[in-house]
């Protein structure tokens, strides 16, 4: 029986990061000449830091540019870009790039009515990506005209520009986030408990680097394994987590697997976007290993 794309709609792409603030214990590896991804599946047992003191292993998180206070948390497992405490942590349900809603008041312990900081860039519309993306491959089925497939390709790009224009002065239709909070309620907006990260700017520019790349191998990946007549469970998570190490210069020296997410095209999904990702330049000497190196964990995640 010829299976669709359409088996994959309940499932959504998000993924998040987890910036390493502490020292793994991994063997010394002197950088080669050319860029060597190295391909090492290690525990994903924590390191005796982390056991010792698990508050420092925390998610960087994106919030709202402005805070909803200046508290600062006694315990949390965020970071953001600023210090707040909120009374009801919530995270938006809307999948896409980082944006909160305008709001008439907080949900701080501020009190003070407040309009939300928003990001107006148009949101991810999943469920067009993979329409998309089945049409094209019937379009190759029906015809290798080549000059007819550019047509049809320019057609979908100004179609997809036009269903997602940017919002005016009146706001956004609703809150979305790429960061994983799975035991965070679902709500109107994304409000965490955070405390400030001063590197958060660069991880910020990772992330941005990434979301060029990852959704849409993603999207390739899911139509392979249809393709090739083969599926994936739709009832649970699939994470791959990597332990990426960058140079002093922010170039990509390995990619390591900390725990593969149990099915090896949305592995090589997460691998390959971290390589063309790469680099990322300017990195804080804050975040400097002594021996020149900088070690990040991130999660890629498929969440059903």
């Amino acid at each position: 029986m010829k299976m669709t794309l359409r088996r994959y709609l309940t499932l959504s792409l998000i993924f998040h990061g987890l910036f390493l603030l502490i020292t793994f214990v991994i063997p010394q590896w002197k950088p080669a000449e050319h860029e060597v991804v190295e391909l090492t599946v290690l525990s994903d047992e924590p390191s005796p830091q982390a056991k010792t003191n698990p508050e420092k292993l925390k998610q960087v998180v994106d919030q709202d540019e402005k805070a909803v206070n200046d508290e600062i948390p006694d315990t949390t497992k965020f970071l953001s870009q600023h210090n707040q405490v909120v009374k009801k942590q919530t995270v938006a349900n809307q999948l896409g790039q980082f944006q909160n809603r305008r709001q008439v008041g907080p949900q701080g312990s501020g009190g003070k009515p407040k309009l939300k900081v928003t990001d107006l860039t148009p949101k991810m519309n999943f469920e067009k990506i993979v329409r998309d993306h089945e049409q094209k491959e019937m379009q190759i089925e029906k015809s290798l005209d080549q000059e007819a497939m550019a047509v049809a390709h320019k057609k979908r790009s100004s179609a997809e520009s036009a269903s997602n224009p940017q919002k005016g002065n009146g706001g956004v239709e609703s809150s979305q986030t790429t960061d994983y909070l799975k035991d965070v309620e679902k709500g109107s907006e994304t409000l965490l408990s955070s405390r400030e990260f001063v590197y958060h700017t660069f991880y910020s520019r990772i992330r941005r680097q990434l979301n060029q790349f990852w959704i849409g191998k993603v999207r390739d990946k899911l139509a392979k394994i249809v393709k090739e007549g083969r599926s994936i469970a739709s009832t649970e998570d699939h994470v791959t987590k990597l332990l990426i190490t960058l140079d002093r210069k922010g170039l990509l020296m390995k990619v390591q697997v900390v725990s593969d997410s149990g099915v090896r095209d949305l592995d090589d999904a997460a691998i390959e976007a971290f390589k063309e990702a790469a680099p990322f330049p300017n990195p804080p000497n804050g975040i400097v290993d002594p021996d020149g190196t900088i070690k990040i964990r991130w999660d890629f995640v498929l969440e059903a």
